[in-house]
């Protein structure tokens, strides 16, 4: 990994500020930099260079009022949402930089004014311009931060899209190169029409740029799932520049290569805001067929692609090993199991050769007859019960009661010691023969399994190249945006041996184990990431929007990856058969499991936030937050929030809130929050909505405040 010092670490290609020509001397624009900790303060240059050839000019700012940042914690009130950045996280101190580095902020100030030759200009009007942030000490360059600042001319309004699950890998370009199809989907058969997850983020780069171009769109949330996986290959080496989050940076900034089948890309126009989904803390890539229907294949032609391109057989198959060593190895959970089922058998066994001995000793200690019999009706049917209870055996307390019969197979000529036996060594056979089958599945399967190893070594280069940041906010006007990280999977391959994280929720077999939509482990408390609470973030956030701090009304937008409220398929098409006819209905409790692939921890209490509410303090208000966008599930799924005075608690609902936009603009009159998932920009969804990806949403704000469309579309 490339830990250079010094590095700027906010703003940058992930979290850029926004600001008015007037802002930057007025206010300042605050920069974050890791620089290291064995050295003198540095005295450093800053330049603002276009982003793009010809728009805009380059500008010098003046970095003043140095402050290093070592609160880890939150601070008991924030004065500004973009305060969020001073946080930085326990992974970026104590991993990333292992103590090396020391994080300083300036506020920059630009050398003169900035005026609209510092804006793009299409048809002569003024748009949104991007402007890298250059790092220098004297004449040396010492960091490039592309895409950082944002200059946005004066308008009413705003316009900005929700978009997420990019799944971005190498391997998409180069599996499309080997089914030659070209870049429109040409030469693709029926059977075989592959769809490029790449490729659907450069048509929406496209149609973003096209946009921002007639001045209609401020800015993109990317929120979540934005790689596929980090790694092209199996190996342990430094990968640094060699992963999928370099080859995303590549295409938002335009930056990429000829070959692999990519098309002409001259980057985003925009800026981006981002944040991590379960994918980006995954290492390895999984075989195309577990999500053939993701990719537009069926199982047959997902099979013929190999998920092991970047590597060579010997490396992939010591990883393979060593994966099933770590499952199977001693203290891990198959291997608990495992030794059950070996003591069983050895129990079986010894009781087995203590049978002979034991009716001898009963024969010779009682006489024929009524005692020896009830005694063994006495002994027999709980030595069953132990045994039922410990051992999970076979039906044999029916013969033990004295009837001498099994069902089945009548009456046997067997003692019921040697009954005993008999059951415990078949249990025994039968746990041994299922724990050979786990280990051919294990085995066998390895290469899904190692797909679901994750950890914050993956987000290491993401970190550095885009975002440093798990949490954070910023502000545009009197619009709020939260932005949150929703962790990895709640079951991931290392749980199986290693104990895995304690802090876990209901989860279901279902959607956890057997479904494609996962739950995932936010809002955990302070944890080895953060040391804060996700929800004590919020809550002292929306305090502080409650005393204002822009013009107008404020609105406030939550964007995470994972969505709070989700429904299986069987439950969505449930609730869209009840809700044929009707404007909405309500997600009973008992009527609708409405936790499938959702936020795990704190459910309760962040419904509680949306309603501008605090659970257990009842006189506690703040504002409510208008819109919750979310994506995960790769399809469009809508719900709502009231309060209901009568149970004292959040109530959902569930309906189409955005397909017309004038119903929807009368329904936040009320204002109720709106949880929205948006269908992905690169896989194929499950529904209607989510066919022919990239999908993304569109939201338009007026100068008042009112939300005026937030519709799904597609490029």
């Amino acid at each position: 990994m490339n830990l250079k010092l010094p590095r700027i670490l906010s703003p940058n290609l992930g979290c850029p500020i926004i600001c008015s020509l007037d802002d930057p001397i007025k206010t300042g624009v605050e920069v974050v930099i890791a620089e290291p900790l064995d050295a003198a303060p540095g005295v450093y240059g800053l330049v603002a260079k276009p982003s793009g050839n010809g728009d805009g000019h380059e500008f010098d700012l003046v970095l003043e009022e140095r402050r290093e940042l070592t609160e880890p914690g939150l601070p008991e009130t924030f004065n500004g949402v973009e305060q969020t950045r001073r946080q930085i996280s326990t992974t970026l101190r104590a991993s990333i930089f292992a103590g090396t580095a020391r994080f300083v902020r300036f506020s920059a100030r630009p050398a003169s004014a900035l005026t609209d030759v510092h804006l793009r200009t299409i048809s002569l009007a003024p748009r949104i311009t991007l402007y890298d942030l250059v790092l220098k000490q004297g004449a040396e360059e010492l960091f490039r931060a592309f895409h950082a600042l944002a200059l946005r001319p004066d308008a009413d309004g705003l316009r900005f899209i929700h978009a997420t699950d990019l799944h971005v890998a190498l391997r998409n370009d180069l599996y499309q190169a080997a089914l030659k199809i070209g870049e429109e989907g040409a030469g693709a058969s029926a059977a075989v029409s592959f769809v490029n997850f790449n490729r659907n983020l450069r048509r929406f780069i496209e149609y973003a740029n096209e946009q921002a171009d007639k001045g209609e769109l401020d800015f993109v949330l990317l929120l979540g799932d934005l790689v596929d996986f980090i790694k092209h290959n199996y190996s342990d080496r430094d990968d640094y520049g060699e992963n999928n989050w370099k080859f995303l940076c590549n295409i938002l900034t335009g930056a990429e290569t000829k070959g692999g089948g990519t098309a002409k890309n001259s980057g985003i126009k925009v800026p981006v805001f981002t944040s991590t989904g379960n994918h980006d803390w995954r290492f390895f890539p999984y075989p195309p067929a577990v999500s053939a229907a993701a990719y537009g294949l069926d199982k047959k032609s997902a099979k013929a692609l190999n998920p092991f391109w970047a590597d060579d057989p010997e490396e992939l198959t010591k990883k393979t090993k060593e994966f099933y060593q770590k499952m199977i190895g001693e203290g891990a959970l198959l291997s608990n199991i495992m030794l059950g089922g070996k003591f069983l058998h050895k129990l079986g066994n010894w009781i087995g050769s203590l049978t002979p001995k034991l009716r001898d000793w009963f024969r010779k200690l009682l006489p024929p007859g009524k005692v020896r019999g009830n005694l063994l009706d006495w002994l027999l049917p709980r030595m069953a019960t132990w045994q039922v209870q410990v051992l999970a055996p076979l039906s044999a307390s029916a013969y033990a009661a004295g009837s001498g019969k099994l069902p089945f197979l009548g009456k046997l000529n067997v003692s019921p010691l040697e009954l005993l036996s008999l059951a415990l060594a078949l249990a025994s056979g039968l746990i041994n023969g299922v724990i050979t089958f786990v280990k051919f599945l294990v085995r066998w399967r390895s290469p899904d399994l190692m797909a679901l190893e994750a950890g914050w070594q993956a987000l290491s280069d993401y970190f550095l190249l885009l975002n440093p940041y798990f949490n954070y906010a910023f502000r545009v006007g009197a619009n709020y945006f939260l932005i949150l990280d929703t962790g990895f999977d709640c079951l991931r391959a290392q749980r199986f041996w290693d104990g895995g994280r304690k802090k876990l929720g209901p989860i279901s077999i279902k959607d956890n184990i057997l479904g494609g939509s996962p739950d995932s482990m936010s809002f955990f408390d302070a944890n080895e990431f953060y040391a804060y609470s996700q929800i004590a973030w919020l809550e002292k956030l929306l305090r502080h929007i409650s005393l204002g701090e822009g013009d107008g009304p404020a609105r406030i937008f939550v964007g995470l990856h994972t969505p709070p409220i989700n429904l299986s398929p069987q439950e969505r098409r449930k609730a869209d058969a009840a809700l044929a006819g009707q404007k909405e209905i309500p997600l009973e409790h008992g009527s609708y499991d409405i936790r499938y692939g959702c936020i795990n921890h704190y459910l309760s209490q962040f419904l509680h936030q949306c309603l501008g509410r605090a659970e257990g303090r009842p006189r506690d208000r703040f504002p409510q937050i208008s819109l919750v966008l979310a994506g995960h599930a790769h399809w469009k799924l809508e719900c709502s929030l009231r309060w209901d005075d009568q149970g004292n608690n959040p109530c959902v609902y569930y309906g189409d809130y955005t397909g017309d936009p004038a119903a929807m603009r009368t329904y936040l009159e009320e204002p109720r929050p709106l949880l929205l998932q948006t269908p992905a920009i690169g896989p194929v969804g499950g529904d209607r909505y989510s066919q022919n990806p990239p999908h993304f949403r569109l939201i338009e704000i007026d100068k008042n405040g009112a939300v005026l469309d937030a519709r799904v579309k597609n490029a």
